[in-house]
């Protein structure tokens, strides 16, 4: 990837922030609870790397999990692997001259981001011959991890990533381990990972291998790849979905999910039940899975898979400009940052007229754009928006009457959105679902409302969205 000429201005005016001496900080490209994602540019050679600095005052598990993941992708060398190319405490330097010392991780940038975005922009999910390229890339990659004798335990669509020519590159090793476990043995006790994707035995919070919760995580991102959607909650035997395949009752699993999804092939459906499989050693292993037939299918030429993804890259960058430029916009609006929410406020009015805009084929004609996750409420009563969001999340704020409403063109409201009972959680090291809710003001006459992801599952972000919107369409 080359740097364009006004960066390259920037490098020399000092407006890039530099990391240790070596790299220009250029922007950033991503983010989560416990870290950001900057686009760098090696000082001495011109190499595009990405670099992830530790956010401050994390507690001491997350810095362990940043000194694991170096530690792990040392030990871990494959294609379908991120690249690991340096990782230190050093001091980063701002363009205005102050600095700070940081923890960070240099990786290998991979130019077309996370593998979610293509499976749910513009459509969801793959043709099957296309997903099948899609795993089986995944499959080498997760057994370069175990021949290295490493388990992953945290494998989903947001932590598989893609370089500027498709190749899969499986990421984020903050939770990876020894497949032998700190006594040898094999089993492993640490219970953590994703909800969604977590296998049955971590979630009840059994000993387990890793290589079978990796593979189960498999199967549920092979799921994900081929209808766009999650096969379950989670893998509990309460699960509405899951359920079934505690009780090995497969045909019940597939006659509540195939109106949902459409027609599967048998193979498909074939491995699915395997790779989910409620009792671990039920499950296949990777020799099995590359033998399976559903796996040696047809698949299509790596031109045409070139081809594919590039033409939905055509709408998630576009998707990505909306979104850069609509972040500056609300910059631009913030201008009290120390004005205080006052609940009894929001009791002015509660007129609302909602209009749903996120349709992708309108993007390109349309000219008040929307992304996915962004709605318009027509209609200048501030209170009356704020109102609806404040009732219909109450439960799950965090800390609301603390948060920032500067005045009446801008307002955040953070959520913790439970969608599990807090005992569930308990001895559990996951991410919860936490998001922003930003109203901006778009003029006189509507305000925008958008959903920003800061921790948990994308396709759990996704779906506390839609439900918002079926809500706020009752309200009307």
């Amino acid at each position: 990837m080359l740097v364009d000429k006004h960066e390259d201005e920037n490098e020399e005016n000092g407006q890039f922030p530099i990391l240790d001496n070596k790299y220009y900080l250029i922007k950033k490209i991503g983010s989560g609870a416990t870290c950001k994602v900057k686009l760098a540019k090696d000082i001495e050679t011109g190499e595009i790397c990405a670099v992830k600095i530790l956010n401050k005052q994390q507690g001491k598990s997350i810095n362990q999990h940043h000194v694991q993941e170096i530690e792990m992708l040392k030990i871990v060398t494959h294609p379908n692997i991120i690249n690991l190319k340096a990782g230190n405490k050093g001091n980063l330097k701002k363009p205005d001259g102050s600095s700070k010392v940081v923890d960070y991780i240099v990786l290998e940038y991979a130019a077309n981001g996370e593998l979610f975005d293509y499976i749910y922009f513009p459509k969801k999910g793959f043709p099957e011959n296309v997903a099948r390229v899609i795993f089986k890339q995944l499959i080498r990659g997760l057994d370069g991890c175990f021949k290295a004798g490493v388990a992953h335990r945290d494998l989903k669509t947001e932590n598989i990533m893609l370089n500027d020519k498709w190749v899969l590159k499986i990421a984020d090793f903050g939770y990876a381990t020894l497949l032998e476990g700190k006594t040898g043995t094999g089993l492993l006790h640490t219970f953590l990972g994703t909800l969604s994707y977590a296998a049955p035995e971590i979630l009840a919070k059994q000993s387990y291998r890793g290589y079978c919760s990796d593979l189960f995580s498999c199967g549920v991102i092979l799921f994900v790849l081929v209808t766009g959607k999650l096969p379950f909650g989670k893998a509990v035997n309460y699960d509405a979905y899951y359920k079934h395949f505690c009780k090995n009752d497969y045909d019940s699993f597939w006659n509540l999910m195939l109106p949902k999804i459409g027609e599967v092939s048998k193979e498909f459906i074939s491995l699915i039940n395997l790779m989910l499989a409620y009792i671990p050693a039920n499950r296949p292993n990777i020799s099995e899975i590359k033998a399976h037939p559903w796996l040696n299918g047809d698949t299509i030429t790596y031109q045409d898979y070139y081809n594919e993804f590039e033409k939905r890259k055509e709408i998630v960058t576009m998707m990505k400009e909306i979104e850069a430029k609509e972040e500056q916009l609300k910059k631009n609006q913030r201008t009290n940052v120390n004005a205080v929410y006052r609940g009894e406020e929001l009791n002015t009015g509660n007129s609302l007229y909602f209009n749903e805009e996120v349709k992708v084929k309108d993007w390109v004609e349309s000219k008040n754009v929307f992304s996915p996750y962004q709605i318009k409420l027509n209609g200048n009563n501030y209170f009356a928006h704020l109102q609806l969001v404040v009732n219909y999340f109450e439960k799950s704020m965090e800390g609301v009457k603390r948060k920032i409403i500067p005045n009446d063109k801008y307002a955040k409201i953070t959520v913790k959105y439970q969608q599990v009972e807090m005992e569930d959680l308990q001895g559990l090291e996951v991410e919860e679902l936490t998001f922003d809710v930003s109203l901006l003001k778009i003029d006189d006459e509507s305000y925008m409302l958008e959903f920003i992801k800061v921790a948990g599952d994308k396709f759990e972000f996704f779906n506390a969205f839609d439900d918002f919107v079926s809500y706020a369409q009752s309200q009307k």
